[in-house]
């Protein structure tokens, strides 16, 4: 399971960009991303909301997205 999934099955709400995973900032949320083996999970504030929110670099990528599409490779 990733760790969007495991975040949303344990009802913390998440978003993104690119390869960076966004949660909120909760106790829970961050023994999740500890327990998973993240090793940063940096804080900042919604400019929207004004709401704690984490950020998990490249956490979004996908296992699919690492293939290559260059011929012979």
């Amino acid at each position: 399971m990733s760790l969007r999934e495991q975040l949303e099955k344990a009802g913390i709400e998440t978003d993104g960009h690119e390869s960076d995973l966004y949660c909120k900032d909760t106790p829970l949320a961050r023994q999740i991303i500890a327990d998973s083996g993240w090793a940063t999970a940096d804080p900042f504030e919604c400019a929207i909301t004004g709401e704690q929110w984490l950020d998990v670099p490249f956490a979004s990528i996908s296992p699919m997205r690492h293939t290559s599409n260059r011929k012979g490779v």
